[in-house]
């Protein structure tokens, strides 16, 4: 059983993602906000839009949260006490571990370099006409680490326009992979790369391997 001392961090809501398989064997994900009521209790809040992936977790199931702070991953391993409330779950942490997240390409840092992001449906229908703007931090030839001001859902699907010098654009699609929120309080998004173009995808290779 954990100290409570080390689940500290969550007497504040903190952006988490949740996952579990159903007695059916269909495998549920879906983000949420933590909070511990009375330790080793932590309840998780989803938003509507995941409601009826998490109808279907049943009382004693094993439901993986995981959070993400500085680079490195904090994962508790809980049992599904009750559905505290409408797109709620009450979870009792069992065990956790701290670990470094592991990156598949080797990413170089981004100077100067920001996007333009859209957040979209699978349909490649925009969910809003607003863009944002992000700082891209580092980035690789499959993927980029961004800063942001807003949170985006793991797994959200965003339009993107990459501006990596004064003179090289690329436009293309990618994937919240991973969010993870900061000490200070700033806001990291891992974003894969997908549907790439040649022209697209030679500017990446370039812009990695040269800076």
């Amino acid at each position: 059983m954990p100290s409570s001392t080390a689940l500290n961090i969550f007497l504040e809501p903190q952006p988490v993602t949740a996952s579990a398989v159903t007695s059916s064997g269909e495998r549920m994900q879906a983000y949420g906000v933590a909070q511990l009521t009375e330790f080793p209790f932590i309840k998780v809040q989803f938003p509507q839009s995941n409601l009826t992936e998490v109808k279907k977790v049943e009382k004693g199931t094993q439901v993986i949260v995981c959070f993400e702070v500085d680079h490195t991953v904090l994962t508790l391993y809980t049992n599904l006490v009750e559905a505290a409330d409408q797109g709620a779950l009450l979870l009792k942490i069992e065990q956790y571990e701290h670990k470094k997240q592991k990156r598949i390409a080797t990413r170089v840092p981004a100077h100067g370099a920001w996007a333009e992001y859209q957040p979209m449906q699978d349909q490649a229908v925009s969910s809003s006409d607003q863009r944002w703007y992000a700082e891209i931090i580092n980035i690789s030839k499959t993927g980029l680490l961004m800063r942001l001001d807003e949170i985006i859902e793991p797994n959200q699907r965003v339009a993107l326009t990459l501006h990596l010098s004064e003179i090289s654009l690329v436009n293309c699609w990618g994937r919240v992979v991973r969010l993870a929120l900061q000490r200070s309080g700033e806001i990291e998004a891992a974003v894969q790369l997908e549907d790439m173009n040649d022209f697209g995808q030679a500017w990446i290779n370039h812009y990695s391997a040269e800076t």
